[in-house]
């Protein structure tokens, strides 16, 4: 395993990215691939070593298949071919093991999906038009909302797509009566409400002015929750606004 991920690694050094790549290396692609298995084993080596999976022998399998999807990333001539990757790296996973079988579609999903992202920011003018979910007019709040999150998932904005962008305002949830994880889910539906009004002029998702209101009339001004969705809604104001 380890000569092929060193074959692997030289040939990113042969294949050119591209001279319209955005500063992007062959280097910068093997970096991306060691975080993402680095995050792997954190997240996930304990449970994997009880299916005989050792950080080695993870971080080789991971760092291994993303390097393979990001390496078609750079070679493919349309963006079907990574599809075509993932599909046939999927019916490549073999083996008794359910468990281990999970974990290695997991890391080939995740790894066509970065594969795919990368080839999007190579060729902008190849990435399908991002719409608004249709949401009929006497939908309920939860249909809305969840329209509101699909959208917000596929719309990105300087690289990274909304939710993103909103998960990372939300990360620092105050410390109050209201559950953290309640607190943090909300304002990522105030974050992802700003953005997309923005992005869309107003014709979707939640104003500025409104998303401001609701918080002082919820929470009042002297509290912790009102400062955290002050300081989100509007990081989330400037972000989609430059």
């Amino acid at each position: 395993m380890i000569k092929i991920n060193k074959i692997m690694t030289m040939l990113f050094f042969i294949i050119p990215v591209g001279a319209g790549a955005g500063e992007v290396t062959g280097l910068d692609l093997i970096d991306r691939c060691s975080s993402y298995a680095d995050k792997v084993v954190e997240q996930s080596g304990d449970e994997l070593a009880q299916i005989g999976e050792t950080p080695s022998d993870i971080r080789s399998y991971v760092k291994l298949t993303c390097i393979d999807a990001m390496r078609t990333a750079v070679l493919a001539k349309n963006v079907k071919e990574l599809s075509q990757w993932r599909v046939a790296k999927i019916q490549s996973v073999w083996g008794f093991n359910d468990d281990r079988k999970t974990y290695q579609s997991n890391v080939i999903n995740t790894s066509s999906k970065m594969a795919i992202e990368y080839y999007y920011s190579q060729h902008p003018d190849s990435e399908p038009a991002v719409t608004y979910p249709v949401v009929a007019p006497d939908a309920t709040t939860d249909q809305k909302v969840s329209a509101l999150d699909i959208y917000a998932s596929e719309k990105k904005i300087q690289g990274s797509t909304v939710k993103n962008h909103c998960e990372r305002l939300t990360k620092n949830v105050p410390n109050t009566d209201i559950p953290e994880s309640t607190l943090r889910s909300e304002g990522v539906v105030a974050c992802q409400g700003v953005m997309v009004s923005n992005v869309t002029q107003d014709k979707h998702g939640i104003s500025f002015d409104k998303a401001m209101d609701i918080a002082k009339r919820q929470y009042g001004t002297s509290s912790k929750e009102y400062t955290f969705f002050v300081s989100v809604i509007k990081s989330a104001n400037s972000i989609s606004k430059q």
